[in-house]
């Protein structure tokens, strides 16, 4: 007959193996194991066995489950029983730039050409063989792809209008720059008129656009 302290049997009752599944615990804790046998004429005996049992690590990992493509992000998990443990991270859409080992790890998430949900995990290890593993779930949101268009051969003094395309459909607000000449209307919008400035002899302009979507994801052209 066998007795548990801090466990059930699993299998084996009334046998002479037994398996038995360890309540979880938050630091190293002795348990005990009673076995009484009894021999024909009624004769018995009674012996117990101490087990000490280890917590496995309880982890959380804290850093933004929100972040723009091509972006760098920061992430830290917690052992709430402090198991001292060895960490490894994975990363699914993305490469860890740092800490891989480590209890911090910057990540480098890939580009996406719509919103995606990719994962971060860490895998937690004691020295007594105790793991736990632990994942967030991270959402992905595209920067804006841009192209501009309008005529790029113009005369002195002359006025054009030029368009922003967002392959990716997430600008929400724009900031043009026209180096060379006057924006007449649209700033703010995806579409500007200029007036170019008058020249001497033929010069190079250039019309710089920087982009934002509502999630604050940045492009620049």
């Amino acid at each position: 007959r066998w007795g548990v302290t801090g466990g059930v049997i699993e299998s084996g009752a009334g046998s002479s193996e037994i398996v038995v599944k360890w309540d979880a615990v938050t630091v190293s804790t002795a348990r005990r194991i009673v076995v009484e046998a009894a021999a024909p004429g009624a004769c018995t005996a009674t012996t117990e066995l101490t087990v000490m049992v280890q917590p496995n690590p309880a982890l959380t990992i804290n850093g933004p489950n929100k972040v723009c493509g091509d972006s760098l992000a920061t992430y830290t998990v917690v052992d709430f029983n402090n198991t001292g443990s060895s960490l490894s991270w994975t990363v699914e859409g993305g490469e860890i730039e740092s800490g891989q080992f480590t209890s911090v790890v910057v990540v480098r998430w890939d580009s996406v050409g719509s919103t995606a949900t990719r994962l971060l995990r860490v895998h937690a290890g004691t020295s007594f063989g105790c793991t736990a593993t632990k994942e967030l779930s991270v959402d992905i949101v595209p920067n804006p792809i841009l192209t501009i268009t309008g005529n790029t051969s113009m005369c002195s003094d002359s006025t054009a209008m030029y368009k922003a395309l967002d392959e990716a459909a997430a600008a929400t607000a724009y900031a043009w720059s026209v180096d060379g000449g006057v924006i007449l209307s649209g700033q703010g919008s995806n579409t500007i008129e200029v007036r170019w400035n008058s020249v001497g002899s033929p010069v190079e302009r250039i019309i710089s656009l920087r982009a934002e979507s509502g999630a604050g994801c940045v492009a620049v052209t």
